[in-house]
């Protein structure tokens, strides 16, 4: 999903969630700074810089190190100006079960992408006003489908783990995201990370480097930051959160492609937010979802069969299985609706809004989930009796705050209005800052 969609959702997401649990209380939820700065936080995760690539130079060295006598291999977080970080925002339904999750991120060699793959490499960079994932890649590869060529010139580079020499805590979502004791085959982090992300040598080969790594799927980072985020009442890393749900609903995302005319549906996607979430029927349909939803599951499942995208969600499902869910259903509407791109892309209006009713629902959701489990500190500011300024909950002043001048604002727009002495926090809430 787009930035510009990621930032959509996330803000109808807060509107509804509102309407149902008057848990924010505004006239313009969308413009509130703590509403606004989740949903930039929700289109900033595409912009982390938590995975390095290192490009082999005929031997392998140390990448970080600038010696002359080294061959100099380059470490490096984006490609052709993306991060890489993209990387984990994938799961493969389309696989099925996973190698080292119950479904795997992406991964060319060991996953879908080598597969059923339709789209030419060339075909891509001639789409206007689409841009295409490592585009100047794309171009100067010929007679190779997006994947192919993506993974081909990837070949003798290998992601940095912390299984391999001169780490330095380079690709930190690789331990943040990697959950070896669900399945007990691996008996620590680094131990799976190994076997995940094989080194690559300068001319590539069979089983090394990028081609034949496993990414880290994207319900394994939902699940990161959603405990982060419920552990310190941080909305911040719940941005995150939102983020990877959204991923979710994508056909792409949810069967490992980069390809198979990845870029032209976002862009229709993007396209069609703008009027999907204006309408009426849509912010009904959503709303009956998540009225759906929000109960107690008795028997919450472990583990999300093929099959079981029939099932009814529940507010006290882990979060990625959540993610996992709608993921399944993205790769239903891969297979029977767009008949896995074997005979090209054309939009499907229908099957988009009704992704994107998912999208959104499960957004809200997850933020009812959280609600509920941070007894509703998650979406609430921090207001300081003593020195009259307001904090986001993670601003480290309100670390520092004694617990008796605390207190807390749905809003800040409530915070002025019951309280107009009260004044943004220079650090964090600069924006409100009226000194």
């Amino acid at each position: 999903m787009l930035g510009r969609s990621h930032r959509k959702v996330s803000i109808e997401a807060a509107k509804i969630f509102h309407q149902l649990t008057n848990a924010l209380t505004a006239e313009d939820i969308g413009g509130d700074p703590l509403v606004r700065s989740l949903a930039e936080y929700a289109v900033d995760t595409d912009r982390m810089r938590d995975l390095e690539f290192v490009d082999v130079d005929l031997g392998k060295d140390d990448p970080h190190a600038n010696d002359l006598l080294e061959d100099s291999d380059e470490a490096h977080y984006t490609e052709s100006g993306k991060e890489l970080t993209a990387f984990n925002h994938f799961i493969d339904i389309k696989k099925g079960p996973g190698l080292f999750d119950d479904y795997d991120g992406y991964s060319y060699n060991k996953g879908s992408a080598s597969h059923d793959e339709f789209q030419d490499a060339s075909d891509a960079t001639e789409v206007e006003d689409v841009k295409t994932f490592f585009a100047e890649i794309l171009s100067r590869i010929t007679g190779m489908k997006i994947d192919e060529g993506l993974n081909w010139w990837l070949n003798d580079e290998y992601v940095h783990a912390s299984c391999h020499p001169w780490y330095r805590n380079c690709s930190p979502s690789l331990d943040r995201y990697s959950f070896p004791g669900d399945r007990g085959e691996y008996a620590t982090v680094r131990e799976e990370l190994a076997k995940r992300f094989p080194r690559a040598d300068s001319m590539g080969g069979s089983g090394k480097g990028v081609p034949y790594s496993v990414f880290m799927p994207v319900d394994n980072l939902a699940r990161y930051w959603y405990g982060q985020a419920t552990a310190s009442a941080s909305f911040r890393g719940f941005g995150r959160v939102l983020h990877a749900v959204q991923d979710a609903s994508v056909l792409h995302h949810a069967t490992g492609y980069m390809g198979n005319w990845h870029s032209e549906y976002e862009h229709d996607l993007d396209e069609a937010m703008d009027y999907l979430l204006g309408e009426s029927g849509f912010t009904s349909d959503v709303i009956e979802r998540v009225e759906a939803w929000n109960r107690e599951d008795p028997a919450p499942p472990t583990v999300l069969g093929h099959d079981e995208w029939s099932l009814t969600p529940a507010k006290n499902w882990r979060t990625d299985r959540l993610v996992t869910w709608l993921a399944l259903h993205a790769y239903k509407h891969y297979e029977e609706r767009y008949m896995r791109f074997r005979d090209g892309y054309s939009r499907d209006p229908e099957s988009i809004r009704e992704l994107a009713v998912l999208a959104v629902a499960m957004s809200v959701l997850v933020m009812i989930k959280a609600h509920e489990e941070t007894s509703g500190k998650l979406f609430t500011y921090v207001g300081n009796r003593k020195t009259k300024e307001v904090h986001y909950r993670d601003c480290w002043c309100v670390s520092r705050m004694k617990e008796e001048n605390m207190v807390s604002f749905p809003l800040f727009s409530e915070a002025d209005k019951a309280h107009p002495d009260y004044n943004g926090c220079f650090y964090c809430l600069r924006s409100k800052d009226e000194d």
